[in-house]
């Protein structure tokens, strides 16, 4: 009876009905959860199997999703994060709803939340480009909020050099496919040892303008600064080197 609850819940989205398909979604979903009157997980006298269990968190969640779908698309975001959290209280695995959450809080205001969410989809599917573009939009409007800030607080804040904030734009993140991302090489020599060859993946897709400062760093092109200080890598020690790849 649930699945068809939740089959007339997908055909009356497809046709445009959100309100219909929220009912026939919210009924579905109160038959699995709600107590005894239901027979649901929580009636007396029913015992679940572990693959029962697991079958059941499984459409509770997919559940929760849909009518997190469904807020969406009535700009009901706040809604929608309460549904994906449920969700994730059933299945944590699913990148679908870290990215949507991640997408809501986003559009709420909440770039903070939005990037950790956004980061988890990105380890999950990490060779999902639409996720990665929305983790680079959080990361942006991040650093816009922090230029907000240092503007509004002036000398109150320590500015520090352009590598001063570092620490909180690092994201977590993994390609299994790097093939599409530039590449830039530096040779390291410690002591009288033969110099090494380091090769090193530039994620400009997530941080573009860290990347380009690190790409003109080691080719150079840069030449040097206005206090006259070279703006590249060359003949620079391996402890500088150390510090700046953190």
């Amino acid at each position: 009876m649930a699945n068809d609850l939740k089959e007339d819940g997908n055909s009356a989205f497809k046709a445009g009905n959100m309100v219909l398909a929220k009912g026939y979604y919210s009924d579905a979903l109160g038959m699995l959860v709600e107590p005894e009157s239901q027979g649901g997980e929580d009636a007396v006298g029913i015992v679940f199997s572990d693959q029962d269990k697991k079958q059941l968190d499984s459409v509770v969640a997919a559940l929760n999703m849909n009518l997190a779908n469904v807020a969406m698309r009535q700009e009901k975001f706040q809604d929608a994060i309460e549904y994906c959290t449920k969700s994730l209280e059933r299945v944590d695995t699913n990148p679908k709803t870290f990215f949507r959450r991640g997408s809501c809080y986003l559009i709420q205001g909440y770039a903070k939340e939005a990037k950790a969410d956004l980061i988890k989809a990105n380890q999950l599917d990490p060779n999902n480009a639409v996720i990665r573009q929305k983790l680079a939009e959080a990361q942006k409007r991040l650093d816009k909020d922090l230029d907000k800030t240092k503007k509004a607080f002036g000398g109150m804040i320590n500015t520090g050099g352009v590598y001063d904030d570092k620490s909180s734009i690092k994201p977590e993140v993994k390609h299994e496919d790097k093939s599409g991302l530039p590449r830039v090489w530096l040779d390291i020599k410690i002591g009288q040892s033969e110099a090494k060859r380091v090769t090193i993946a530039l994620y400009n897709d997530i941080l573009p303008r860290t990347c380009e400062n690190f790409r003109a760093l080691c080719t150079g092109e840069k030449g040097k600064g206005e206090l006259g200080k070279p703006l590249h890598f060359q003949t620079r020690t391996a402890c500088f080197i150390d510090w700046y790849l953190g």
